[in-house]
């Protein structure tokens, strides 16, 4: 009822890099504007009025999926310029995807070795132009110093690039190998938005994977965990069931020692205190209680898209003599499936992943599958390896974005690490989580953060935007004039089933001339003042 305050409310609100997610707002506008048909106790309302939810927006989100308004009526108001008229695509050319915007970004920016030559690091980076017109700038790369954070960086190269309307341009840096270093690729290009014209990455900064294996001497397996590879990606202890068992080994396994525990048809009596990989045998718990024989399950489907089957292509040559299924527990990805059910599936445990493969390799000491004879076994274990061990390779960390949570694994048993911002200028305690990891959510910028623990540990991170939807500024929600009934309905805003025309309200707002007047009035009395004290008459 105090518009006063509200207006203050409004002025008081800060932009930030964060993504926009429009489903929380819309959970509580229906939590608080659904009213239930029961008023009070015992009175039946006869009639309900229908609120109507207002949403102020530039249309910079996803669509809102799977949602339902139930009695509320969306009206979503614009913010912005709106989209030029709708003209048609010349014959044999698509419309354009999207309306065009004041802003250039950085899209990507990753980090390799160089395969011809080992010592030299390839940085490659793209950026799309987001205009109407072609766009001239320069792609800086800076070198920036861990023990001066936020600093500006110093000039290490550059590379001109044109970029067509509405296109993409890629560039590249080849960097000497000096170790643990800091980069920035920084456009010059002035636009709408900043904060996507600055990418950052660190490189240098490898981590190998703390690897156990319990296994009764599986040669196939073994002889896969001894190929250099593996090495260079983990450091790999391996024991037999009875040595698992012992009490030194367990404590370190409930300490959170190690990364990933390879059970080779082992069961353990307690989950570990880390990611699990189990081999012909189902981790302990009552989901797993009641798994049922088959006999020659035939592969028939994987899932390319996991990174723990990438690359993986022969499985439907696989033969499998004997395995074991059960029904999926809640929140179980199938991995391989068969005409008898999941061969292997992964599932979340507190924090922890355990994937299971449901036939062992060996029946006592004769083979049950013929997995091992081809390429997709090693590859299987050193995707493993790679993705459930936390390994984290010398050409960069993966991506993280402003305002989502970081879990960082430190080589260190502090209870808590020290991490600075990426300005500098300020510094958050994290303390250790029971999964050994160090979870930091105040990484509300893009840049380069640093946690510390003593004596001298350093870990480095980079924070980028690469958000096309954020990074694209132009409006949407408005039909463009003149456009055709069929494609009016791809403008819109879609709420869980219901496409929502966006509107353009102009509201007037009074005017304050008196200011102008005031400023008027007192230069002339400035100039009465000048022209009385120099004797001056007109």
């Amino acid at each position: 009822g105090d518009q006063r305050v509200l207006l203050q409310r409004i002025d008081g609100i800060e932009p930030s890099q964060t993504g926009t997610s429009l489903r929380e707002a819309l959970q509580v506008a229906s939590g608080l504007a659904n009213p239930s048909k029961q008023i009070g106790e015992g009175v039946v309302a006869t009639a309900v009025v229908t609120p109507k939810l207002l949403i102020y927006t530039d249309g910079g989100f996803g669509d809102v999926e799977g949602f339902s308004l139930g009695n509320l009526e969306p009206e979503v108001l614009v913010i912005g310029p709106p989209p030029p008229p709708y003209a048609r695509p010349e014959e044999g050319k698509a419309p354009p995807s999207r309306n065009p915007s004041d802003n250039v970004a950085i899209a990507a920016l990753q980090a390799s070795r160089n395969d011809e030559k080992p010592d030299v690091y390839q940085l490659f980076g793209r950026v799309h132009n987001y205009r109407d017109e072609a766009v001239k700038t320069e792609a800086q790369l800076l070198r920036h110093e861990p023990d001066k954070p936020g600093g500006e960086g110093t000039l290490a190269d550059a590379i001109s690039l044109e970029i067509p309307p509405q296109s993409d341009q890629s560039f590249k840096f080849d960097v000497p190998d000096t170790g643990l270093a800091e980069f920035e690729v920084r456009l010059t290009v002035q636009d709408s938005l900043d904060a996507d014209n600055r990418a950052f990455t660190v490189i240098g900064n490898a981590r190998k994977a703390r690897v156990l294996v319990v296994t009764a001497g599986n040669r196939y397996l073994l002889d896969t965990l001894n190929t250099p590879t593996a090495s260079e990606r983990a450091d790999i202890s391996i024991v037999n069931p009875e040595q698992a068992r012992g009490e030194a080994l367990a404590r370190d396994i409930r300490d959170g020692r190690y990364d990933l525990i390879l059970y080779d048809h082992v069961r353990p009596e307690q989950p570990p205190e880390a990611n699990a990989l189990y081999l012909g045998e189902f981790p302990p718990g009552p989901a797993y209680a009641n798994p049922k024989d088959v006999q020659q399950p035939v592969i028939l489907d994987w899932d390319l898209a996991h990174p723990l089957l990438q690359y993986i292509r022969d499985l439907s040559l696989v033969f499998v003599a004997k395995a074991r299924v059960v029904d999926l527990p809640v929140g179980a990805t199938s991995l391989i499936e068969s005409n008898q059910g999941p061969l292997a599936f992964i599932a979340p445990r507190e924090g922890y992943t355990d994937t299971v493969v449901t036939f062992p390799l060996l029946d006592g000491s004769t083979p049950n599958t013929t997995w091992f004879r081809y390429i997709s076994f090693p590859l299987f274990i050193l995707n493993s390896i790679q993705a459930l061990g936390n390994v984290r390779d010398a050409s960069g960390d993966g991506i993280a974005a402003p305002g989502k949570p970081l879990a960082l694994r430190a080589e260190t048993t502090d209870k808590e690490i020290a991490i600075t911002s990426a300005d500098g200028r300020g510094t958050d305690k994290v303390g250790r989580s029971p999964q050994g990891l160090f979870v930091y959510d105040q990484a509300a910028t893009t840049g380069l953060y640093h946690a510390r623990w003593t004596p001298d540990g350093l870990l480095p991170f980079a924070v980028n935007l690469f958000d096309d939807r954020e990074s694209d500024l132009a409006t949407r929600g408005l039909v463009p004039a003149g456009t055709p009934e069929t494609l009016a309905e791809s403008y819109k805003i879609k709420i869980g089933y219901n496409p929502v025309a966006g509107t353009a309200k102009v509201i007037p707002v009074q005017k304050d001339w008196w200011k102008v007047l005031a400023a008027l009035a007192l230069g002339i009395l400035l100039l009465e003042w000048y022209v009385y004290n120099r004797r001056v008459y007109i």
